[in-house]
Order: structure tokens, then C-alpha cells, then sequence
């Protein structure tokens, strides 16, 4: 693919007519992120997908700090005649609450190939998300 030059210069022109824009995360729990940090959620926001399987309208997130999150719409799908170009380049008027965090956080843990790294040393909702990934969303809690 690096040596594709059609292939890169096609995403390149695709990445730069996004809507990139910043998200600050002022609760206690910090964004994480892992060795793969780049996720992709589809455009209902309902999943997190892998690249092979974009959709139309499919954006990418990426955490950069333990405060800081950014957010890549594509000029494509349901984005194209939204108002979302408006917050290009800026910090996005939404606060982010305790489970939209955790949301995002799920991705790096979806994301992951081996690690999941955070600045504080805590980590039970991401291995709870783990193992629902794991077991299935339809596998009831063992009880121990």
C-alpha cells in the first residue's frame, strides 16, 4: 500500500475534505488508548468497526491526551448535508460525560492488538468491555 501512489494520494485528498474537530474530557476519567489507536465508529454511532469494513459515513477517532479527543467526518453519507463542517478545527460545544468517555474508551479496547494504556492504573471497564467482546454480547456474567 506505501508504494500505491493512486491509493495514497485518494485518502489524502479523502482525510483532507474531513471535518476535524476536538472534544475536551473534564471528568475524572481520563481517555485511554492502545497500540492501535486509530478507531473508526459508524455513522449512527451505534458500533465500532474495523477499516476493512467502512461504511458510508463511517468517522474516525483518536484519543490524544488523557483530556483531549479528536474527531475525523468525512464530507460523505449522512455528514455531507449536516452542519458538522461548522466545527472544523475547534473545540466542540458538547461536554463529554462519564459514559460518553467510556464509549470512546470501549474503541481503544476494540481497537487494541495487545495493549491498552491509560494514565491512571485502573482498568475495570475496560476489562469488562473485554470480555463482552470476548464471550458475547448474549453470554450472561459468570458468578463466582
Amino acid at each position: 500500500m506505501l508504494w500505491d501512489d493512486a491509493l495514497i494520494s485518494s485518502y489524502a485528498d479523502r482525510v483532507s475534505r474531513c471535518t476535524w474537530f476536538f472534544a475536551l474530557n473534564l471528568t475524572p476519567s481520563p481517555f485511554v488508548t492502545s497500540d492501535n489507536p486509530l478507531a473508526f465508529r459508524t455513522s449512527d454511532h451505534r458500533a465500532w468497526v474495523k477499516p476493512g469494513n467502512l461504511g458510508k459515513g463511517a468517522y474516525a477517532v483518536y484519543p490524544l491526551a488523557p483530556d483531549v479527543i479528536m474527531y475525523c467526518y468525512p464530507d460523505e453519507g449522512v455528514w455531507r448535508n449536516s452542519n458538522i463542517s461548522r466545527f472544523d478545527c475547534q473545540i466542540s460545544p458538547v461536554l463529554m460525560s462519564e459514559s460518553m468517555v467510556q464509549s470512546e474508551n470501549s474503541a481503544q479496547v476494540f481497537m487494541a492488538s495487545r495493549f491498552v494504556i491509560s494514565s491512571q492504573n485502573s482498568f475495570s471497564f475496560e476489562r469488562e468491555f473485554l470480555r463482552m467482546i470476548e464471550e458475547g454480547p448474549d453470554v450472561p456474567p459468570t458468578v463466582e
